[in-house]
């Protein structure tokens, strides 16, 4: 991942309104378009309520995955407890999962 000095300089570049790191590995870059409302920090997820123009509101979770099986338990498990509240809700980041590990199982 790029340096964390070097967000200022791609927030600048990509003319985004505002930014936060989280964990020195996890960026969000946002437009004036959209409210954080709140947020809550894990060590491998950050789970944000977000408004968008005004009115539409939606659960926000970015991953930053642990590269080990067993360092990811940990992650699967906040996962299972993150309140969404029937909301729609867009998860996205590096969960340092392969694909591929799960291919035999939705062929048969």
């Amino acid at each position: 991942m790029t340096d964390v000095s070097q967000l200022d300089t791609i927030h600048r570049m990509l003319k985004f309104s505002f930014t936060l790191s989280f964990l020195g590995k996890i960026w969000v870059l946002w437009f004036d378009e959209f409210t954080i409302n709140s947020r809550e920090v894990g060590d491998q997820l950050v789970h944000m309520r977000v408004q968008a123009f005004n009115s539409y509101e939606f659960s926000f979770l970015v991953v930053y995955a642990k590269c080990t099986r067993v360092g990811r338990r940990g992650l699967w498990e906040a996962l299972k407890e993150v309140k969404v509240l029937g909301s729609p809700w867009i998860v996205v980041g590096d969960f340092n999962v392969m694909f591929l590990n799960w291919i035999p199982y939705i062929v048969c």
